[in-house]
């Protein structure tokens, strides 16, 4: 493993794995392809049950770029902050092994991060998903963000960008590239508990930190969607309620610490009721 010191510009890519074995070849063929070839591939097999393991242990043979790490299943936050431990990059990407990237995305985010001086880029992403695709954007406009134009333009919209709810940036870890200071304290820190919406617990406080962010229009990053995907897994309502207290909990202790609480709290009320809706039929129901 390279020492952190030498990181110099090495992007570590960071991959959970569990139970995709029948899309993990594309998965990792279009990392290992990047144009930009600066990179470490940290992949951590959660334990899984079918082929996956081989299937990585395969690559990591052939690319001397990848490391493999294997533990017992313990969930996607668990898998990422083991990769991050065993990672040396100065700039982390993350990808989920059921999805693909086009061959110049690290690169394209790279030259943005660099060129632009930022602390996260983020990009739109590509939903593939019977046999169509669509380009979906971040609801804010597209530039660099730097100190001011964050308070004004982008902490009061990041959660809630319309009348009732559509989140002003994309809450997910996978379509944007960060510095490894920026990220890495929340990945370190997640609660284990969240098996859904745990990117929203290090995303959005890791925006709050940054002193410039670059959205771009462009999406790189190929979401699959299908119905074993862990967004469309069905979980007891229990349990769905029991995630989303610890999501707000959590949310609500780093927004209270920002000076824009204010706005960050009335945010997060809308983003709150929103999951509620979408994963608890009982309280829509109720609401209805």
């Amino acid at each position: 493993m390279r020492k952190k010191e030498d990181g110099l510009d090495l992007v570590s890519v960071i991959i959970p794995v569990y139970n995709t074995g029948k899309y993990l070849g594309k998965c990792l063929g279009s990392v290992t392809g990047q144009t930009f070839s600066d990179l470490e591939i940290i992949l951590v097999d959660d334990g899984s049950a079918d082929d996956s393991y081989e299937i990585c242990r395969d690559f990591a043979e052939k690319d001397r770029r990848i490391r493999l790490i294997q533990t017992e299943n313990k969930g996607a936050a668990a898998a990422r902050r083991t990769a991050m431990a065993h990672s040396a990059g100065k700039y982390i990407v993350f990808v989920d092994s059921d999805d693909w990237i086009e061959a110049d995305m690290i690169e394209r985010l790279w030259k943005e991060i660099t060129r632009e001086q930022v602390d996260i880029v983020i990009s739109g992403y590509i939903e593939s998903g019977a046999g169509e695709e669509k380009v979906i954007r971040n609801r804010l406009e597209a530039g660099v963000y730097r100190e001011k134009q964050l308070e004004v333009s982008v902490f009061p919209r990041m959660l809630c960008a319309a009348d009732f709810f559509e989140m002003g940036i994309q809450p997910f870890l996978w379509n944007k590239l960060y510095k490894r200071e920026i990220i890495e304290p929340y990945i370190m820190s997640l609660d284990e508990r969240v098996v859904v919406g745990e990117d929203v617990l290090c995303v959005f406080p890791a925006i709050l930190q940054a002193k410039a962010v670059s959205i771009m229009s462009e999406g790189f990053y190929h979401y699959r969607f299908h119905q074993e995907s862990a967004m469309r897994t069905s979980r007891s309502e229990e349990d769905e309620i029991r995630n989303i207290r610890i999501q707000y909990s959590e949310l609500k202790k780093a927004f209270e610490k920002s000076r824009h609480a204010d706005c960050l709290l009335r945010q997060l009320e809308r983003y709150i009721v929103h999951h509620l809706l979408v994963r608890v039929p009982a309280y829509a129901e109720a609401k209805m």
